[in-house]
């Protein structure tokens, strides 16, 4: 490459515009609503492009029509934008002979934005021109954040601007020309920005600005294709080019692209390191990849370097990485090791298809390896076959900061396809019981940490191994629990992570008390509920939601909430009550719904005829369009409604994504970047200042925890938590996904939201145990059996739960609403022992070591091990019973003593579990002393369970297991 410094050719302004059939000049009238494709909104009672030849003006500042539904019309039309109109593209079929901005000398340019959350598609057959004279009294500016621009001829930057925001659009043009008033810009989010592809001809007059932003910029290489075209004239002189964030850049010129050199600054203290490596030697920037938690970059940073050489049958490849600061001091550490693979042919292992059971119990004779940017394998086929085995380890670790560092873990890699085939089965590890992945086609696997790493193939199919990860720690990890709860760089998803949300400074909730554990409850009923029902519910509850599909006995839903608003409201007027919206689907039976233009606002594609086929959920629900201004009104209008009710203190908002783009400016304001976060914005600057706006928003899985949407909700619902994310370079457990939602968690509650937590099995709605109701089960006399699944269902949940929690957390635990089932199912917080009995304020923050979560308050300690979902509750107040293991002769009775012990000191009773009776024998006497007796002739395994009691509550059940032995007689067996 040559640097951007030479004379280039004086632009050629573009003119021309194409020629075309003489249509009808169509304007803008805006007399039915905002959307282009409304035929009453333009002058001639029909949308432009329904016959050949159209031309479209567009002028005025108040003049701002959205293409927010697919175009239907077939004919290209020309486009004519003057006096600061605005033209947003958020939906594909937009056909133009040539589109003009800014033609008038002495009125302002014109505006076209791309944006939304489809993929628009706008064509230009002719030229684009971006402000066709400089007389205009204001710039024009073509802008996109999303879809593609595809301009057939000239794309002409006059006076006016380009602005490529993010990764999502794509341009493509014949020929592209910035004038001596044009500025093309480039706006980078976490990912760069695509290439601008020009066919023909770039021209850059002299005066040309180019600015480029890489504030955001977290995720990929450093050197980057900004412009290809086939030729070029002239050049950007480096006083007109602006490059802000990170640590700038270069730009530089070929003979067929304009690129940009990405320049690092020293980003904050990285604790962990995650290198993605192949087979290859180093040439490729993908063939060695790096996630420090605060970026991801790739070999086309000057600061990693790999290169590959052989030692024998091993492949070993030198790493080196200076592009981190280890110690916090603000200057870039190193790190240096060798990553060896060896093969081995030959290993001994078994395989399962149908049980997925599988070893690998000893490796079989040195094999060469071999490998490139596709990965490796063993022998010269470059794949594993059935009994061939790669070992991954490190050597020469080397840190330029104090201490030895960890040697590391392998946790994760790809199987790859070598030539086709099916049924690749891959196992890692040696020994029993080991992880294995079947798949046809390539697969990113995550596994818990491995060392060394061992990859057995046990199919004679093309497989093979690329894209190892390897985790190193190099410092101290960050205090993620507590003074660094938004430092998420010790996850893969760190580079995700965007701007810092604030704290909640203002709070609409009544006084907060730990005494008990803090819950929250729904009240949800098609039906109309009695008083003594909401008097129960206001008076128990701190926080109640209301809505979903709920009527409480009225005509329409809201008027339903508003009702039951007040009725909970007259027996506390300080309970908490949100009701529901859905941002993404439409639940029928609103009042509003007659102001619902269902034809133009519910969500559509066309099929092969042309004909719209309407978006659903479950073949039954619409979905919503919120690139149409006027659905937003719409929408934001029956919230408001809602939210101005004296009696409705918050909403609910579900399906609310949107986050994976930057929402602050550079000024701080908030800025949507598609129509459903606009509609959040509007709900939140009209909604009345203390109300309390809450969403379905944090999730692991959605780009950096979908974090951004928290500059506008002050609360959070949580749900799919496990789900991994597929977009960190490194694929992620379970358990750590696990492990990133507790922190997410965790940052917003130290904030000051309120976060609330969805359990699988523990939905709030269920109202049936085994396909039974439980109304049911409780008249058959099993209530006992009921109250007994609820408890040990909600153990796991609840330490989740109190791990994070904050003042104004609240757990929720009911199995129904319906105040026809028995109490227990949706009055919990009366009827079980962890809810109702002391809690007290928690004695510290939690502490993580690994997997593993331990938090004490001032009645109980909390122990959690999220990787097998376990848990344990030590309260001061409970009693534990003892488990135990007893053997029994073959038809002799056995004399069995139930312990237990109690933090009280109380006297202990204990109750054999009516529904945990042996099944091969039978008790007899009263417990604690109890008798076995097995049944006649059996011989085997048997067990029952059984409670302990004081005088404040009972114990988790607890097992007695009983070996049953053959009889004996002079020390043989008979």
């Amino acid at each position: 490459m040559k640097q951007l410094i030479k004379n280039g050719c004086l632009l050629a302004v573009l003119t021309v515009l194409s020629v075309g059939v003489q249509g009808a000049d169509v304007t803008w009238t805006g007399k039915v609503d905002s959307n282009w494709n409304s035929s009453g909104n333009w002058s001639t009672g029909r949308v432009p492009g329904t016959k050949p030849g159209d031309r479209v003006l567009l002028s005025g500042r108040t003049v701002a029509p959205v293409v927010a539904t697919l175009v239907e019309a077939s004919n290209p039309c020309s486009l004519h934008l003057s006096d600061d109109a605005l033209l947003e593209v958020t939906r594909s079929g937009l056909l133009c002979d040539a589109v003009v901005l800014g033609a008038e000398n002495g009125a302002g340019g014109g505006h076209l934005l791309l944006r939304g959350r489809g993929e628009a598609v706008m064509v230009v057959k002719g030229d684009l021109i971006a402000g066709k004279t400089d007389a205009a009294a204001s710039d024009s500016s073509v802008q996109l954040r999303t879809g593609t621009l595809q301009v057939d001829g000239g794309l002409y930057l006059g006076k006016g601007s380009l602005s490529v925001l993010g990764n999502a659009p794509a341009i493509v043009a014949k020929d592209l020309a910035v004038s001596s008033s044009g500025t093309l810009r480039f706006d980078f989010n976490t990912k760069p920005v695509q290439t601008i592809r020009v066919a023909n001809k770039l021209t850059l007059k002299k005066g040309a600005k180019l600015e480029i932003d890489l504030s955001h910029y977290t995720m990929g290489g450093n050197q980057l294709e900004l412009i290809t075209f086939s030729s070029v004239s002239g050049s950007f002189d480096p006083k007109n080019i602006s490059i802000k964030g990170l640590g700038g850049g270069i730009i530089t010129m070929d003979e067929d692209s304009l690129n940009l050199t990405v320049i690092d600054d020293v980003a904050k203290r990285s604790s962990t390191l995650w290198f993605v490596a192949t087979g290859g030697t180093g040439e490729e920037p993908l063939d060695l990849q790096i996630n420090t938690g605060r970026r991801i970059r790739n070999l086309s940073s000057p600061d990693l370097s790999y290169s590959s050489n052989t030692d024998g049958d091993d492949m070993v490849h030198a790493v080196k990485w200076s592009g981190s600061d280890f110690d916090g001091d603000g200057a870039n550490d190193t790190v240096s090791f060798d990553l060896r693979v060896a093969g081995f042919a030959g290993s001994v292992y078994s395989y399962d298809a149908g049980s997925e059971a599988a070893s690998m119990t000893a490796l079989g004779k040195p094999a060469a390896v071999r490998g490139n940017k596709a990965g490796w394998g063993v022998g010269k086929d470059l794949d594993l076959d059935a009994g061939e085995t790669l070992r991954f380890s490190v050597e020469n670790l080397k840190l330029s900061t104090p201490g030895v560092g960890d040697i590391g873990h392998f946790v994760g890699m790809q199987m790859t396809e070598t030539d086709g085939g099916k049924n690749h089965v891959l196992m890692v590890g040696e020994g029993e019981n080991l992880n294995a992945w079947e798949r046809s086609n390539n697969l990113g696997i995550g596994f818990k940490p491995e060392y060394p790493l061992l990859v057995t193939s046990v199919a004679s199919s093309k497989v093979g191994v690329n894209q190892v990860a390897l985790r190193l720690f190099v410092s101290d990890l960050p205090d993620h629990m507590n003074s660094e709860a938004n430092d998420y760089s010790v996850y893969p998803t760190g580079p995700q992570h965007l701007s810092d949300y604030p704290k909640v400074t203002k709070r609409l909730h009544s006084e907060f008390s730990w005494d008990t554990l803090p819950m929250t409850a729904r009240v949800n009923s098609r039906k109309a509920l009695p008083a003594s029902y909401a008097r129960i519910m206001a008076t128990t509850y701190a926080k109640i939601g209301l809505g979903g599909n709920s009527f409480y006995g009225s005509k329409f839903i809201d008027d339903g909430v508003r009702k039951m608003a007040a009725l909970l409201k007259s027996f506390n007027p300080d309970v908490l009550l949100t009701t529901y919206r859905n941002a993404g689907i439409h639940f029928t039976d609103f009042s509003a719904d007659e102001k619902l233009n269902k034809k133009e606002w519910f969500d559509y594609t066309l099929d092969e005829n042309g004909k719209r086929k309407y978006i659903t959920y479950s073949g039954k629900q619409n979905a919503y369009n919120h690139d149409h201004p006027d659905f937003r009104k719409w929408w934001v209008d029956t919230a408001v409604d809602l939210l101005n009710d004296p009696n409705i203190d918050g909403i609910f908002i579900d399906k609310a994504n949107g986050g994976e783009e930057p929402l602050l400016n550079d000024s701080g304001e908030l800025e949507a970047p598609e129509g459903k976060v606009q509609s959040y914005i509007d709900l939140m600057e009209r909604a009345p200042k203390d109300a309390f706006l809450t969403g379905n928003i944090l999730r692991t899985n959605r780009s950096g925890g979908n974090r951004e949407l928290l500059h506008i909700f002050n609360g959070t619902y949580l749900e799919s938590w496990e789900k991994v994310n597929g977009d960190s370079l490194v694929t992620m457990t379970t358990a750590d996904t696990v492990c990133a939602s507790l922190q997410l968690i965790r940052e917003a509650r130290v904030k000051g939201f309120d976060v609330f937590t969805n359990f699988r099995g523990l939905k709030w709605h269920r109202t049936k145990s085994k396909d039974e109701r439980v109304d049911k089960l409780v008249a058959a006399g099993r209530e006992e059996e009921i109250r007994e699944g609820m408890i040990q269902a909600f153990q796991y949940p609840l330490a989740f739960f109190l791990i994070t929690a904050e003042p104004y957390s609240y757990f929720q635990y009911q199995t129904s609403t319906d105040p026809e089932m028995p109490e227990f199912c949706w009055n919990a917080k009366a009827h079980f022992d962890e809810f109702r009995n002391p809690l007290g304020k928690p004695l510290g923050p939690p502490v993580k070591d690994g997997y593993i979560y331990t938090r004490s308050f001032e009645h109980v300690d909390v122990w959690l091990d999220v990787e097998n979902e376990t848990s344990r509750l030590t309260w001061d107040w409970k009693p534990i019973a003892d488990s135990q293991a007893v053997q029994v002769v073959k038809d002799t009775p056995k004399a069995i003593t139930l312990t237990g012990s109690d933090p009280r000191k109380t006297d202990l009773s204990f109750t054999v579990f009516k529904y945990g009776q042996p099944a091969n024998g039978t008790l007899s006497g009263k417990a604690p002393n109890l008798v076995y007796t097995p049944n006649p002739g059996f011989a085997g395994v048997d067990s029952f369970s059984f409670k302990t009691h004081n005088d404040m509550a009972e114990s988790l059940l607890a097992n007695v297991s009983i070996q049953v032995t053959p009889s004996r007689r002079n020390g043989r067996a008979r």
